[in-house]
């Protein structure tokens, strides 16, 4: 409901070309009759003003608590018309009516959504940008952190072939762009990589109780609190050593020159 009234308040402070509302039916098909539902807080109707009789003659246009009013797909109200505002005013706390045609596929008892076509397009190009970025991070990535990428989804591909993994990967940035983006732009990810290696490498394991082992040292019981574990300043010194075992071409001195591999000059 939350975002629901989110979605109105928007509606309502834009301009009157925007202030009108139209709902859209998952089904097509079909009408609904609607009543004013009580609110089992104030135990009155949610939307419905409670009005004096003297204070009903003032007004052109008001809604009881048996009001009725009937919606199906395309049914719209435009507020800036008194009378269809007035009845908006509690039609939009019925259950069955949604702020978006995706939070309506999730909520039970929910049939319409409101359609607002500026909105919905801002979705499709928002859900657009983020399956090409997350692909463009994979085609960007060195093929050999593929399996890894996987592994971080929670899928070990280790063996298959690079192109098998990047297939993998493409759809799921086609379908689940946002874990995509997570892989590659969260914060912990470099500890999340850290750690999956570490534990292929038998630097970190897990012994019989379940728990993460780095030597005798205790981690955590989870893949969370062994990142929470390696985020704590008061871990430094063990988190470097750690990366060094992990990665130790990361550490690698370049050596000095010698005096065999020093180039001599020649006097003139």
């Amino acid at each position: 409901m939350k975002g629901l009234i989110t979605t109105i308040e928007q509606l309502e402070n834009g301009t009157p070309a925007d202030k009108i509302i139209k709902l859209k039916s998952v089904y097509k098909t079909g009408k609904t009759t609607v009543q004013p539902v009580k609110d089992k807080i104030t135990g009155w109707y949610k939307g419905i003003s409670r009005l004096s009789d003297e204070e009903k003659k003032k007004l052109v246009y008001w809604a009881e608590p048996h009001s009725k009013f009937t919606i199906q797909d395309g049914t719209s109200f435009d507020l800036n018309d008194e009378a269809q505002k007035v009845t908006w005013e509690w039609v939009k706390y019925c259950p069955c009516i949604a702020a978006t045609e995706e939070d309506c596929q999730f909520t039970p008892g929910a049939e319409y959504y409101i359609h607002m076509e500026n909105k919905q397009a801002e979705i499709n190009v928002s859900r657009k940008e983020k399956k090409h970025k997350a692909v463009s991070y994979i085609l960007a990535d060195n093929s050999a952190y593929y399996p890894i990428r996987a592994e971080l989804l929670g899928v070990n591909m280790d063996g298959e072939s690079p192109i098998i993994i990047k297939e993998f990967l493409i759809e799921q940035a086609e379908t689940y762009p946002d874990k995509i983006l997570a892989i590659y732009e969260s914060n912990d990810v470099s500890l999340r990589l850290l750690l999956l290696k570490a534990k292929k490498m038998n630097i970190v394991t897990i012994d019989t109780s379940g728990m993460y082992r780095y030597g005798n040292t205790v981690m955590g019981m989870t893949e969370v609190t062994c990142i929470a574990w390696l985020q704590d300043k008061g871990n430094k010194y063990l988190v470097e050593q750690l990366e060094k075992e992990t990665n130790p071409e990361y550490f690698a001195e370049t050596p000095e020159p010698t005096a065999a591999t020093t180039p001599k000059t020649s006097k003139k």
